[in-house]
C-alpha cells in the first residue's frame, strides 16, 4: 500500500506542475479539388504528464484508447512519459474526453480513454472527438495496447506485448521478446522483431521484415 501511495503522489505533483495548455482553436484548411471537404473547425487540447515508479520498476502498461492513435517509444528512463492531444468540436467536446491513468504497485500501469456521455451533452459524432496518445516507457516493460480505428505503433521496446486492433493499422519496429498482434482489416508491420511473433489478420495485409 505505501509503494502504490508514493506512485499515486508522484503523478499528482508532476501533473500540477505541467497544466495542460490552453485549448487552440483550429481552423479548417482550404478545400483540394479531388480530395473532399475541409476538417470542420474544432479545438485542440495539448499536455504533459510523468509517471513515475513507486516501490517497483514499472514493469508492463495496458493501454485502451478506442478514440484515436497510440504510440509507445522505448527509452532508457525509469518513468513513463505521456503526450495527450485531445481535439473536439469545442471547449464542452474537450472537457468529455478523458485520460485515466492508474498505477499499481506491482509495477504495472493502466492507461484508458474515454469520453463522456448522457443527455446533458449534445450529440457529437465519435468521429469528431478524439485523443492520440505518445508514450515514452523503460524499454523493459511490456506493452498490452487495444485501438479501435486508429494506429497503433510499438519502437524500441525490449520486453513483447499484445497488440489489439479493429480496423487501425499496426506497426512494430526494433522490439524483443514475444510479439502478438490480432486486427480486423488494419494492415500489419512487423520490422526487426527478436522474438516468437503471432500476427493474426481477418481481410488485411501483413508485412514481416525480422
Amino acid at each position: 500500500m505505501k509503494s502504490a501511495l508514493l506512485v499515486i503522489c508522484g503523478l499528482a505533483a508532476t501533473a500540477a506542475a505541467d497544466k495542460a495548455a490552453a485549448p487552440t482553436p483550429v481552423t479548417p484548411g482550404p478545400k483540394v479539388k479531388g480530395v473532399g471537404p475541409a476538417p470542420a473547425p474544432g479545438m485542440i487540447e495539448r499536455s504533459r504528464l510523468e509517471i513515475q515508479p513507486g516501490g517497483k520498476a514499472i514493469k508492463q502498461i495496458a493501454i485502451e484508447n478506442p478514440l484515436g492513435d497510440v504510440k509507445v517509444e522505448g527509452y532508457d528512463g525509469t518513468s513513463i512519459l505521456i503526450e495527450t492531444r485531445k481535439q473536439a468540436p469545442d471547449e464542452e467536446g474537450l472537457e468529455r474526453l478523458r485520460v485515466s491513468l492508474v498505477p499499481n504497485p506491482d509495477g504495472t500501469v493502466k492507461i484508458t480513454t474515454t469520453a463522456d456521455g448522457g443527455k446533458e451533452f449534445k450529440n457529437v459524432g465519435r468521429s469528431q472527438m478524439r485523443i492520440d496518445l505518445i508514450i515514452r516507457a523503460p524499454r523493459d516493460a511490456r506493452v498490452d495496447a487495444a485501438v479501435s480505428a486508429g494506429s497503433l505503433e510499438v519502437v524500441n521496446m525490449d520486453a513483447g506485448g499484445d497488440l489489439d486492433t479493429g480496423s487501425g493499422p499496426i506497426s512494430v519496429r526494433n522490439v524483443a521478446g514475444g510479439v502478438s498482434t490480432h486486427t480486423i482489416s488494419g494492415a500489419t508491420s512487423l520490422t526487426q522483431v527478436f522474438g516468437s511473433v503471432d500476427a493474426q489478420t481477418v481481410s488485411s495485409d501483413l508485412d514481416l521484415d525480422t
